[in-house]
């Protein structure tokens, strides 16, 4: 007769939490692509599937590291989690492991009880961490699903029941979180964070009830777009960085922040704080938080992302050197396209070189790169939102002063890095770096994944549209017709260079037919034609 414990018992402990961790990844792996593809802005690269089953993994890989108390697992997750948050919705789930994980405290087992409690708390401790939350987000789910577990444990519910309770509770949150955001309403989807929460719990539950992960079938692919969420947008500069030193005040420096910016996530302890916050300037709040503690791995921009293999397999990223080794400039910059990379590579900066907005570098990656580059501070340009959070935490992993610029891509990047000068200080190419971004207009011309609504407008699948910071410039059925629209919208009447960046394989007699319609049009302007091979774009246009 066997005398394994029931899998309900087996998830009372360290170990039965580990497993419902390993099945809850592998369950979100599988969902991740359906999770991308609920996104406002239907541009194929969407990431907050891939956001999400990132940060779980690096708490799973932290988990299974700890002790196999309750405790340390549930303390290793939430660690690992934050150390590996992926854009803003990672960031928010890192907080949410953090409440559940506190909640434990020292017990040794995991009651109905503290189950209820634990995810009720973790609610409590994401909301906390968002400045202003809104409704109808991951936070509304997560508070649905924490109120729930709670009523089912004074119910006297077992484990599982209460964990049931919490997912019934999370996916019918996900389902009225249209009701709650007119842009979900609009775009005709619910909430991609949501349902990535919903989806977690789900696992949990099969985990805890002995499901192998094994078990689960791989990710299917599904027509992908970026997720577009209150609290995620770009208003102005996207700024992150750590306070580190003793007795810091969370609280005080919260409220700091809230003065200072927009979308402000401040979470950590008493000796070290992680901020996120948009701010048209970012000056205020670095000096801020210089007053109140050293100031490591600044980055400035926003949101997620990484491996579309999600842990299975490589990314596809690589470091690449510049082309020689006298050329080296201390600048990291994470490349999508060999085009890019060529030029970055030949302007002497080291490039991440990475694929698909789903593929984006991991932080070891990027902390391999900043570490591989001469001096001891380094300017890192992200090129991309989902890639700053990313950043970030890469340099919290080397010895080196980072300074991440606010380069929404990569036509911002190079505009930056020409304004590097190996003569001045930090501080006075900081400034420069930042005030060339100012002086540079950029959009990207791509194609709608799906049929979508955007701000009122129709976009069937395959519609060319041209976006600039989340805003929709242009669209239409001809691609041509479309960068003509993003460039005026761009202020090209007034501009001395214009530059078109080819991504997406397109005829030359087509690339040339338009270059002449530039010049024609702009007449003024320097046009030139760059071959970026960037992926997800037919252009990167850039106005300056």
């Amino acid at each position: 007769m066997s005398t394994e414990a029931p899998p309900e018992e087996r998830g009372y402990r360290g170990e039965g939490l580990i497993g419902a961790l390993r099945y809850a990844a592998a369950w979100l792996d599988h969902h991740a692509p359906a999770i991308d593809a609920l996104n406002v802005y239907p541009v194929p690269d969407g990431d907050t599937g891939v956001n999400m089953s990132v940060t779980l993994r690096a708490a799973l890989a932290a988990a299974e590291e700890a002790d196999a108390t309750l405790a340390a697992v549930a303390q290793g997750a939430a660690r690992g989690a934050l150390m590996g948050a992926r854009g803003n919705s990672g960031v928010i789930l890192s907080q949410l492991l953090r409440g559940f994980a506190d909640t434990l405290g020292e017990a040794a087992e995991l009651t109905p009880a503290l189950l209820g409690a634990g995810l009720a708390h973790a609610a409590h401790a994401a909301y906390c961490a968002v400045l202003r939350p809104v409704e109808g987000t991951i936070l509304t789910v997560a508070r649905e699903a924490g109120r729930a577990a709670g009523d089912a444990a004074a119910r006297g519910a077992p484990l599982l029941g209460v964990l049931e309770a919490a997912v019934d509770a999370a996916e019918e949150a996900v389902q009225r979180t249209p009701e709650q955001l007119d842009v979900l309403r609009e775009a005709g989807v619910v909430d991609a964070g949501g349902q990535g929460y919903a989806v977690l719990l789900a696992g949990l539950l099969r985990g805890l009830r002995g499901e192998s992960p094994e078990a689960v079938p791989r990710p299917v692919a599904v027509a992908q777009r970026p997720l577009h969420l209150p609290g995620e947008e770009a208003y102005g500069y996207c700024t992150e960085f750590v306070i580190v030193g003793p007795g810091l005040d969370l609280a005080a420096v919260r409220d700091g922040m809230a003065r200072l910016g927009q979308s402000v996530l401040v979470v950590g302890d008493e000796t070290a704080l992680r901020v996120h916050l948009h701010a048209l300037d970012p000056g205020p709040a670095l000096s801020y938080a210089v007053e109140r503690g050293a100031l490591t791995r600044v980055k400035i921009e926003n949101m997620d992302e990484q491996q579309a293999a999600l842990g299975r397999q490589p990314v596809g990223s690589r470091v690449a050197a510049p082309a020689t080794a006298e050329a080296a400039l201390p600048i990291v910059a994470a490349v999508a396209g060999e085009g890019f990379a060529e030029l970055y590579r030949s302007l002497g900066a080291t490039c991440v070189v990475t694929g698909a907005r789903g593929t984006n570098p991991s932080v070891a990656e990027l902390a391999a790169a900043i570490a591989a580059t001469a001096g001891r501070e380094v300017f890192v340009l992200p090129n991309d939102p989902n890639v700053a959070p990313a950043v970030e935490q890469a340099a919290r992993q080397v010895e080196r002063a980072v300074t991440a610029l606010p380069t929404r891509d990569m036509a911002q990047g190079l505009a930056a890095l020409l304004a590097y000068s190996p003569l001045s200080t930090v501080e006075d190419n900081a400034a420069a770096m930042r005030a060339a971004l100012d002086r540079v207009r950029t959009a990207r011309v791509t194609w709608a994944a799906r049929d979508a609504v955007v701000g009122g407008v129709a976009l069937p699948a395959g519609t060319a549209l041209a976006l600039a910071d989340r805003r929709l410039l242009a669209h239409g059925a001809d691609v041509a017709q479309v960068v003509m629209q993003a460039l005026a919208a761009l202020g090209a009447d007034g501009a001395e260079l214009i530059t078109l960046y080819v991504g997406r394989e397109l005829p030359e007699a087509d690339r040339r037919a338009l270059a002449e319609r530039v010049r024609v049009r702009w007449p003024q302007s320097a046009v030139e034609v760059v071959p970026g091979r960037q992926p997800n774009d037919y252009y990167l246009l850039a106005v300056e």
